[in-house]
């Protein structure tokens, strides 16, 4: 068997052989087919790019690409989802664990604005999409809603973590402070991304500032501080 399948790879990979070749296949065609979306969106722009520019350039049959992704919407999802998760990874790794909220929440939030400044147009397109993803009951979809619902209970260990620290308030679910955190986020990255007059970064991310240092001090426990008894 060994002998036949080294004659003729092709022919034992479709008998199920040597599956780690056929997966190898799977990947080197799925990469392909991504490094074409990334580019042709990234010079056409998502709108202008059709899927049979992507599979030509990737050099798969429109089927094989299709196996891969069922539109261009979920394309663009598939060609950002790798880069987004690790964003979030390293972003919530290097947190400043003794900073305040608001400087911790920065932190988070900035490490999002590096991966958009990269390619503010890709970008740009992801956002316009991202909501006909939401409401699509495809994988593209149904993932997003995973990542967002990750990224809010890592806002909210964040928001439990500073309760002590930065005297919040406990009578609120930490979860409701993260959906008004990261709701505020994406008003202000959608508006810089999507500015047409080129506004620079540092004045959005001013305002970010603002309206956050606004909304943690709405949560601030205004009660009197209780003396610690002596022992």
């Amino acid at each position: 068997m060994i002998e036949n399948a080294q004659r003729n790879p092709e022919k034992a990979v479709k008998n199920g052989a040597p599956s780690g070749l056929r997966e190898r296949n799977k990947r080197s065609k799925r990469d392909r087919i991504l490094t074409a979306a990334r580019e042709l969106f990234s010079t056409k722009g998502f709108a202008a790019t059709t899927t049979r520019e992507i599979a030509e350039r990737a050099g798969v049959g429109a089927g094989t690409l299709f196996s891969y992704a069922r539109d261009k919407r979920e394309l663009i999802y598939l060609v950002l989802r790798d880069e987004l998760d690790q964003v979030e990874e390293t972003a919530f790794e290097t947190v400043p664990r003794e900073a305040p909220l608001v400087e911790q929440l920065m932190h988070v939030f900035g490490r999002y604005f590096d991966a958009y400044e990269r390619d503010r147009s890709l970008a740009l397109d992801l956002m316009r999409e991202r909501y006909h993803m939401f409401l699509d009951a495809g994988s593209a979809g149904e993932e997003m809603t995973g990542m967002t619902l990750s990224f809010l209970e890592k806002l909210a260990a964040l928001v439990d973590a500073a309760r002590r620290r930065d005297r919040l308030r406990s009578d609120f679910p930490a979860l409701t402070a993260a959906t008004s955190f990261f709701a505020l986020y994406l008003l202000v990255v959608d508006s810089w991304v999507g500015s047409p007059w080129q506004l620079p970064r540092a004045s959005f991310e001013g305002l970010l500032r603002d309206g956050l240092l606004l909304q943690v001090e709405g949560l601030r426990d205004r009660s009197p501080a209780r003396p610690r008894r002596s022992r």
